[in-house]
């Protein structure tokens, strides 16, 4: 019995030591997370391992789907058949950007990111999921080839029955009609909701289910929001598909959330998107069809707005929206307002509003009233705390705010589904919108300064009223910030 518990306490510490091998030499992860992710499991033994093993590791996702991006955007620009569209994804990296106070971030987004700047969009802005949904459910009705659609979350309540409803109608009137949605963020909604859909003849991806269920899959979710129709218009932002969005879920009312409509050839890099991460996961290659002029239609009505849409996801390196949102502040030179649901910020970010408020810019931040979660929330109140005392200002809104947007100077804004936090910007796959318009970003300052009627403007006194145990458990859990 003594030689097996000694066999059994051996193999142990080889697999704890593989895991520590693993996070030391066979990934590349900031020292924080590192260090954070050694420590845990030398204190933690096995049970850091697991921990490590669904929340931190990037190697499988890294390496497979580099491999399969790589040789699918190689095949848009072999077989684009509209001259337009060709030029769209060739033309990047010899495009003539246009003289810009902002044209370093324009730049950094397409030599870093590969983020083409179309200049001919128009764009709807979406604060309420009602209106959203109306506009969305009459342009999918309104389809004439193609659908192609990638949600967060999709619930099974009124709106997400009024959603699949719609889906299944236009795939049994012969439609092309693909859904991608993510396994773990709607495990709540059951197979059997997309059984007639499926039966009309949609096609359906659920992004990386687990053999054992959601265990290992905690990690790399798809947080993305995608609709393109008939290849001309595009949606993408904060919104997913469920009744809570639109405040109809008591313990989180009122929902307040951004979204976006466009059209112009901002679409055809959402089409992009989803064509590469359709194939990732299906192995089917939408590149290889023939009818490309329905993925990748003519701008018909071209608009003015200026904008790179950049995604970024734990299969590449460089954390690319984050990049670019860093740029953005440390371009400030009067104001920054952000809005985000978490504010659990690394040191860099942290660091880049520090110097831009002590440079004298106006930051101003908005986060929810009502967390959606409670240890997350009290973490970012700690760092909420230390923006505060650099003299940022901070509105606290009365409802549950989802939005994830910046605006800098009233010039140029950022808007989609990228939180303020390590988990949007290292660990899960995101896409935002990067408008360089001074009308634009000066209608959604607007809205920010609308929303501020709706919120409590904290003071040194909120946060000297928080109790000791409050400020103990929260002080814990930002230890774990780099892996939030």
């Amino acid at each position: 019995m003594t030689k097996l518990v000694g066999i059994i306490f051996w193999v142990l510490v080889i697999i704890n030591a593989v895991g520590l091998i693993s996070v030391v030499f066979m990934e590349r992860k900031n020292p924080e997370t590192a260090i954070a992710w050694i420590l845990a499991i030398i204190f933690l033994p096995i049970i850091g391992l697991v921990l490590y093993a669904m929340f931190g590791t990037t190697f499988f996702m890294r390496d497979r789907r580099k491999l399969n991006t790589t040789r699918i955007e190689d095949r848009f620009n072999e077989q684009a058949m509209n001259q337009k569209v060709k030029s769209f994804f060739e033309g990047d990296s010899h495009q003539e950007l246009p003289e810009s106070e902002y044209k370093n971030i324009m730049l950094l987004n397409r030599n870093h990111g590969d983020a083409v700047l179309s200049e001919d969009n128009h764009i709807q802005v979406y604060t309420d999921a009602n209106v959203k949904y109306a506009d969305l459910f009459a342009d999918l009705r309104n389809a004439k080839t193609t659908i192609h659609i990638t949600y967060f979350i999709i619930q099974d309540d009124h709106y997400g029955n009024e959603f699949i409803n719609i889906l299944t109608e236009k795939a049994a009137a012969g439609l092309e009609v693909r859904l991608m949605y993510d396994v773990n963020a709607s495990n709540h909604t059951p197979k059997k909701f997309f059984k007639p859909y499926l039966e009309a003849g949609g096609k359906l991806c659920r992004f990386l289910p687990s053999p054992l269920g959601n265990f290992l899959r905690i990690n790399y979710r798809m947080h993305r929001k995608i609709v393109v129709i008939d290849g001309q218009i595009g949606y993408m932002g904060g919104m997913n598909i469920g009744d809570e969005y639109a405040s109809m879920k008591p313990s989180i009312t009122p929902w307040r959330d951004t979204h976006l409509r466009l059209t112009g050839s901002a679409v055809y890099a959402l089409q992009s998107r989803f064509f590469v991460d359709w194939y990732n996961i299906t192995g089917e290659d939408l590149s290889r069809l023939h009818n490309m002029g329905n993925y990748f239609a003519r701008v018909n009505e071209p608009g003015n707005l200026p904008v790179q849409i950049v995604t970024s996801g734990p299969d590449i390196e460089d954390m690319l929206i984050y990049d670019a949102m860093i740029a953005m502040i440390n371009n400030a030179r009067h104001t920054i307002k952000i809005q985000t649901p978490y504010f659990i910020p690394d040191d860099a970010f942290l660091q880049a509003i520090k110097l831009a408020a002590k440079s004298g810019v106006d930051i101003q931040i908005m986060i929810p009233g009502i967390p959606d979660k409670k240890a997350v929330y009290q973490t970012t109140l700690t760092y909420i705390e230390d923006v505060f005392n650099w003299g940022v200002s901070v509105y606290r809104h009365k409802g549950f705010i989802h939005a994830k947007t910046i605006v800098i100077d009233d010039e140029i804004c950022t808007i989609g589904s990228c939180n303020i936090d390590n988990r949007s910007f290292a660990l899960d796959f995101e896409i935002n919108a990067f408008v360089y318009d001074t009308a634009f970003a000066q209608n959604y300052s607007r809205i920010f300064e609308a929303d501020k009627k709706d919120c409590e403007v904290l003071n040194k006194e909120f946060f000297d009223k928080r109790g000791l145990v409050i400020r103990g458990v929260a002080a814990i859990t930002r230890l774990f910030s780099p892996l939030m």
